[in-house]
């Protein structure tokens, strides 16, 4: 079978375009790779020529309106700081406005803080810090985004977001703010698991309210059930 049997393509590419306002319905049209592209069938002699054509058409014609608009509005924002980010190489940029994607836990680990009991080296931070340690990097990703808002490291690292968790009662009737030291209570792995309190992420502080589970296994039940169906506002 030949390519032109398999393919039945010529030198063009299909585009869609919406229509008018929010609610517009989706139209396609043909554009030409080059001229007379259309009378122009796709064969294997030509195969290559065709590919480096729609290849260009596709990552540089077809989305150039969009990426003008991009980086006229990048502009716009960061005009006084045009002669500096000129300075900068791409994959420096890329880290300013995306951060790092490296996530460096152990980082974090040594930087955050603890208040409402909590230290270093109380049970439920070392099984914390021990669940933390088996998870994917997805996961990681997913505990990141639900403590902070965003999944992205800043540019100075894990280390900048001043995490903070903070010790609370695994049942709201247990609470004593006045004297926390008071208000602990010892749960059987079967209450810990009945519990329905689940750690409660405070975004805009960079703060995680983690209840003071005794058992690790239910720890880490409790964290993933609350990662993997947290929905928020969703920052980048």
């Amino acid at each position: 079978m030949t390519v032109e049997d398999t393919f039945c393509r010529n030198f063009t590419a299909d585009r869609q375009i919406a229509g008018e306002g929010l609610g517009g319905s989706l139209s396609s049209i043909s554009v030409e790779l080059k001229p007379g592209g259309a009378d122009i069938p796709l064969t294997r002699t030509n195969r290559e020529e065709y590919v480096r054509l729609a290849v260009r058409y596709h990552l540089g014609q077809a989305v150039e309106p969009m990426m003008s608009a991009l980086v006229n509005g990048f502009w716009k924002v960061c005009h006084k700081s045009r002669d500096l980010l000129q300075m900068c190489h791409p994959l420096e940029l890329d880290e300013l406005v995306c951060g790092i994607r490296c996530l460096e836990f152990d980082e974090l680990r040594r930087h955050t803080k603890y208040r409402g009991g909590f230290s270093k080296d109380s049970t439920t931070i070392k099984h914390f810090w021990q669940v933390v340690d088996n998870f994917s990097n997805s996961q990681k990703e997913k505990l990141l985004t639900f403590c902070t808002g965003s999944h992205r490291v800043p540019t100075q690292g894990l280390k900048a977001l001043r995490f903070t968790i903070v010790c609370v009662p695994l049942h709201e009737d247990d609470e004593d703010n006045e004297h926390p030291q008071r208000r602990r209570t010892r749960y059987t792995t079967e209450q810990l698991m009945k519990s329905a309190r689940l750690p409660v992420a405070h975004t805009c502080f960079n703060q995680l309210d983690l209840p003071e589970y005794d058992d690790v296994d239910v720890l880490r039940n409790k964290l993933l059930t609350a990662i993997d169906h947290q929905h928020g506002f969703g920052l980048l």
